[in-house]
């Protein structure tokens, strides 16, 4: 219960025909506007002002093509999918992952740097150019990070987080830099050390964050109550709660209602209204990405969506 029925069982008395809900290309039925774009060739050979068999030609030609980019674009869907919300979680995860491997690669170069001894000598004017362009970096990214937390898109937020941590890494970096051309120069090497630890740790637990989004974890109890409070007062026949669930799915939540209604006699339509009424009351809440409402006449039933071994 809760999904969008076909939309053709309303009792239309001059509906006789056997068949009539399907879609028809004959009787009405249009392709959306957007699939319409630069006639093709054979419409420039058979249309415009030709007539007969040509014009029906012409006509056949148009259908199949619409058919054909109704079925591809059906196709794609079924590839990709019709939710995004798993997208930022799955970007900000391979993000993560391309910056902890950049830390891994910047302590292998750093260590082989303190065995093999290997070092750079700057003059003053390298010097102060290399001061110039880290700590003008720093400053842009400070702003940067400022406005990016402005925002509530995880993506953006993500990307608030790496100018904050290229705030940190340039500090560092310009720390060591000048310790090492001013005092020793493994201390160079032993900040880019520190600089790469930071790296894994700090990308290491975004992916843990964001992983814990994918896997379908529990809201919290909290979120659950209001979930049930919301359902008990949504309509006066609903008499049980026998279920709610709400785990997450990217970045929101995917809801599962089980309630009761009594009479178990109720007509299939003022049910299925109740039902999908509360579908889209939940899917109105900011957290829901898509809510599931089974609507059921009583509630001592086995358990169900149990596998039987």
């Amino acid at each position: 219960m809760g999904s969008h029925g076909r939309g053709g069982g309303s009792g239309d008395e001059g509906s006789t025909e056997e068949g009539t809900w399907r879609l028809r290309i004959d009787s009405g039925f249009h392709i959306p506007e957007r699939f319409h774009r630069q006639a093709p060739f054979y419409a420039r050979i058979f249309g415009g002002g030709s007539h007969g068999k040509q014009r029906k030609i012409a006509k056949y030609y148009k259908k199949q093509e619409n058919l054909l980019k109704d079925f591809s674009e059906m196709e794609t869907m079924n590839e990709l999918g019709c939710l995004d919300q798993g997208a930022p979680s799955e970007g900000i995860i391979v993000f993560a992952s391309v910056m902890g491997t950049l830390g891994f690669q910047v302590l292998i170069e750093s260590g082989r740097q303190l065995i093999t001894q290997n070092h750079e000598k700057f003059n003053h004017k390298q010097e102060i150019w290399m001061v110039a362009s880290m700590s003008s970096v720093a400053v842009v990214k400070f702003f940067l990070m400022l406005y990016c937390r402005s925002f509530k898109n995880e993506i953006v937020r993500a990307y608030a987080q790496d100018h904050f941590f290229d705030v940190i890494t340039n500090s560092i970096g310009l720390a060591s830099a000048l310790l090492a051309v001013r005092y020793k120069w493994w201390m160079d090497p032993v900040g880019a050390i520190l600089i790469a630890l930071y790296t894994i740790t700090t990308w290491a637990r975004t992916v843990l964050e964001n992983v814990g989004t994918l896997i379908g974890k529990s809201a919290p109890a909290e979120y659950l109550t209001k979930l049930t409070y919301l359902i008990w007062n949504h309509h006066e026949e609903i008499r049980h709660i026998d279920t709610v669930r709400a785990y997450t799915f990217g970045t929101h939540y995917f809801v599962e209602v089980d309630i009761v209604l009594l009479p178990g006699d109720m007509p299939l339509s003022q049910a299925h209204d109740i039902g999908e009424s509360l579908q889209e009351k939940l899917e109105q809440l900011p957290e829901v990405e898509r809510a599931f409402v089974h609507v059921d006449f009583e509630f001592t039933h086995r358990p169900e969506h149990k596998a039987e071994v």
